[in-house]
C-alpha cells in the first residue's frame, strides 16, 4: 500500500477510503487540521521548484512550459544526501551513463525515514524561542485550552474543551459562544495551554444564602441580596460643611461714611469705617508703580 499524504480540504476528504484507489492500492491520509505543518513533504518541494524558476527567470513574471520544463529537470537531476538523485532513484539508472544501479527501494526509505526522525530533536531545538524545548502541561479531560498557532489580529484566540488524552496527544472540540462544535482535532499538548481560571472571590459581593425550599417556607431565613451594595457616605468635618469667613483689612480708606468692599469668595461682608475716617475701595486695574532707573544713553531721548 503506498500513502499519499494531503492537505485537509474537502476535496481529498471525498476520497478517504475510496474503493477505486483501495484496489490501486492507495491510501488517502489528511494531515491535522491544527498543524501548519501537516504536509512537509509537499511544501518542501514547491519550494525548491520556486527556487529553480528564480534562477532561470529572476525578474519573476509568467513562465513558458518549456521554462517549466527546463526547471523540473534540473530540479531532478540535483543530487540528493543519499548520493542519488531522484531520477536515479526512481530509473535506478545512471542519469550520465543510463547503467542499472543496484539500488533497492525499502533501504532508500528507510534510510531516508532514519534521517527524519533523527533530524526530529535538533529542529524542534532550533525552532523553540531561546533553545528550550517547551515542556508538556499537566492538561486533564475537562479543561479549557488555546492554540498557540491561533493568532489573529481580528478576534481572540477560539476557546477548546478537552475531551480526551492519549500520551502526549488529545482531542479538543470548539468552543463558539456557548455552543460546542461537533467536530474533534486531533493536537499535541505542547501546542496548546490551559486556559487559567478568573474567577476570583470578592468580599465586596454578598451571596445569596442557599437554604432548600422546606426549609424557606418553614423558617424566617432571610436572603442576603445578590447585588453589589453601595459604600458608606465619607463622614464632612464641620470645617467643610460651614461658609467660611472672610477678614477684610482695615488699611483701606475711602470718601464717606459707609463703603461696600468686593470680597472674592463665598460671601461678601460689608466693612464700616469709624467716624471721621473714609475707606477707599481699590481699583480692580491698579498697577504697581516703582521706580525707574533708565540708563545714562538715554537721558539725550524723549521717553513716551
Amino acid at each position: 500500500m503506498s500513502v499519499i499524504r494531503t492537505d485537509p480540504a474537502p476535496g481529498f476528504q471525498a476520497l478517504v477510503g475510496d474503493k477505486f484507489l483501495h484496489q490501486q492500492r492507495l491510501i488517502i491520509e489528511i494531515g491535522r487540521v491544527k498543524n501548519v505543518n501537516k504536509n512537509p513533504v509537499a511544501e518542501k518541494a514547491i519550494q525548491e521548484l520556486e527556487q529553480e524558476i528564480l534562477r532561470l527567470e529572476p525578474t519573476g513574471g509568467p513562465i513558458s512550459p518549456l521554462k517549466l520544463s527546463i526547471a523540473v529537470a534540473n530540479l531532478n537531476a540535483r543530487i540528493r544526501n543519499r548520493g542519488l538523485s531522484a531520477r536515479e532513484m526512481l530509473t535506478q539508472r545512471d542519469q550520465f551513463t543510463n547503467q542499472q544501479l543496484p539500488v533497492s527501494d525499502r533501504n532508500l526509505i528507510l534510510e531516508q525515514h532514519a534521517n527524519r526522525v533523527t533530524n526530529h530533536t535538533y529542529s524542534e531545538k532550533a525552532k523553540s524561542p531561546l533553545g528550550k524545548i517547551s515542556n508538556v502541561s499537566s492538561i486533564v479531560v475537562g479543561d479549557l485550552v488555546y492554540l498557540y498557532i491561533d493568532r489573529n489580529k481580528v478576534h481572540a484566540r477560539d476557546r477548546y474543551l478537552v475531551v480526551s488524552t492519549e500520551n502526549e496527544w488529545c482531542n479538543i472540540r470548539k468552543f463558539v459562544g456557548s455552543q460546542l462544535r461537533r467536530t474533534s482535532y486531533r493536537v499535541k499538548m505542547s501546542e496548546c495551554y490551559k486556559v487559567e481560571c478568573g474567577i476570583r472571590y470578592d468580599p465586596h459581593v454578598s451571596t445569596r444564602t442557599q437554604v432548600n425550599e422546606e426549609e424557606e417556607a418553614d423558617s424566617d431565613v432571610e436572603c442576603l441580596p445578590t447585588t453589589r451594595l453601595p459604600p458608606p457616605l465619607p463622614t464632612i468635618p464641620p470645617e467643610l460643611s460651614l461658609p467660611g469667613v472672610i477678614d477684610v483689612p482695615h488699611n483701606i480708606i475711602t470718601s464717606g461714611d459707609v463703603s461696600t468692599v468686593p470680597v472674592y469668595g463665598p460671601s461678601i461682608v460689608p466693612s464700616i469705617a469709624p467716624s471721621g475716617s473714609a475707606i477707599t475701595s481699590p481699583s480692580t486695574n491698579a498697577r504697581p508703580h516703582r521706580n525707574r532707573n533708565p540708563p545714562e544713553k538715554l537721558k539725550d531721548y524723549v521717553l513716551f
